[in-house]
């Protein structure tokens, strides 16, 4: 198959470019000028260069295409990208639909988020949130992609599309941004600076970026479930099912680098506005529709992590 690919040097795009082109696919992947395409572990057989909000691009990226991905979003970094969240994201992902049915693509897979649910993740006690549950998001970023979720169905039931819409949990793995939970902590183990951390009582649901990108891929390649019927969205929890606190990561983190536990600055760092206390999914709609299942566990998952950036710093890679 010839797959289309928007954010394909991101975080998780590149992890979903390399797993197309190991399954044998021909990748074409929309990189900006300022893309890091260095990152990616093996290039793209094509690249189409611009924007994916640019309705001039879209012709050259979906021409001849079997199957899109979708992943490029702007994110919400601070109050002032509040403007772009909604902006681009929204009618970008809306008019790319549309371009995707013009040019006989069929089979779309986009990119959601856990944080479309929200609060409901504290409401459904202790089993993890199904496809289903009510989206209550509590910050612009979640509410735009819930926005773009409940437009996904009639969308693509109007213009005769097959989509896939993936709700990744918390991914962590290579090539991760420093500034997030997993790498900061690993950098300051690694390197003796303190260790700090909220207090660490939120739940999260953490999955590794190769489960993540092998869900995208099963996505791709799966046929169209009848469950679904004329609905025109399937939507799919991608998520280990286990609940583990910001406190025990950072104790597995700091473990797994040599550190003591005492040497954790619990309640250091303050929580964030509308923090969200507990997300954890549930992946049997994966298992079901896709033949997917998580396989790298937490503790696998870290010491990979760690001993990479060991060699990294000792020079060794």
């Amino acid at each position: 198959m010839v797959i289309a690919v928007t954010g394909g040097t991101g975080f998780i795009g590149r992890r979903v470019v390399h797993q197309l082109l190991a399954r044998g696919h021909r990748v074409r992947a929309l990189r900006r000028p300022t893309s890091r395409v260095e990152l990616l572990q093996e290039p793209p057989q094509e690249w189409v260069s611009g924007d994916a909000e640019t309705p001039e691009i879209w012709e050259r990226l979906l021409s001849g295409v079997d199957a899109l991905v979708h992943l490029a979003a702007a994110g919400v970094a601070n109050i002032g990208d509040v403007f772009d969240a909604v902006h681009i994201n929204f009618p970008m992902h809306a008019h790319l639909l549309a371009a995707a049915s013009k040019h006989g693509v069929r089979r779309v897979v986009l990119a959601g988020s856990c944080f479309e649910y929200g609060r409901t993740g504290e409401s459904v006690g202790d089993r993890g949130l199904r496809e289903d549950d009510r989206l209550d998001p509590v910050n612009v970023y979640g509410a735009v992609k819930a926005a773009i979720t409940l437009i996904t169905g009639p969308l693509s039931r109007d213009l005769g599309l097959e989509t896939f819409l993936m709700r990744p949990f918390h991914v962590y793995g290579p090539g991760e941004l420093g500034s997030r939970l997993v790498p900061s902590v690993i950098s300051a183990a690694l390197s003796g600076r303190r260790i700090t951390s909220t207090d660490g009582r939120q739940i999260r649901d953490f999955i590794h970026i190769d489960d993540v990108a092998d869900g995208f891929a099963r996505a791709v390649e799966a046929r169209w479930p009848a469950a679904v019927g004329q609905s025109g969205v399937s939507m799919i929890n991608l998520a280990s099912g286990v609940g583990t606190s910001v406190a025990d990561m950072v104790r597995l983190i700091t473990q797994t680098c040599g550190r003591a536990e005492t040497e954790i600055e619990f309640g250091a760092v303050k929580h964030r506005q509308n923090e969200m206390w507990r997300l954890v999914g549930d992946w049997t709609a994966a298992r079901d529709l896709l033949g997917w299942k998580p396989t790298i566990t937490l503790p696998k998952g870290i010491e990979a992590l760690v001993i990479s950036e060991r060699a990294r710093r000792e020079g060794r890679s």
